[in-house]
């Protein structure tokens, strides 16, 4: 059986996920080292002192991607009273 747990750590990727307001997802990275994406986490937090953002760390060992829903998507009802009201 081949082996899918990955044993070099160099195919890990390190990433922050930034949810700008709690709404808006931000991919920042990849980073070279857990501690380089750290540093940049810790940045995004001293420029948000309010804590309004969400900030997330991310470790990758494939491709990320990191995307909105609409309003519609979650909730496709709503689209039927948006083709009625129209």
């Amino acid at each position: 059986m081949k082996n899918t747990i990955p044993t070099d750590r160099s195919h890990k990727k390190f990433y922050v996920l930034h949810v700008i307001a709690d709404t808006e997802p931000t991919l920042i990275g990849p980073f070279r080292s857990a501690e380089r994406r750290n540093e940049r986490a810790r940045l995004l937090r001293s420029d948000d002192p309010g804590g309004e953002d969400g900030i997330f760390r991310l470790d990758a060992t494939g491709s990320v991607l990191v995307g909105c829903y609409s309003n519609l998507e979650l909730r496709p009802h709503l689209a039927e009273d948006v083709l009625v009201a129209g």
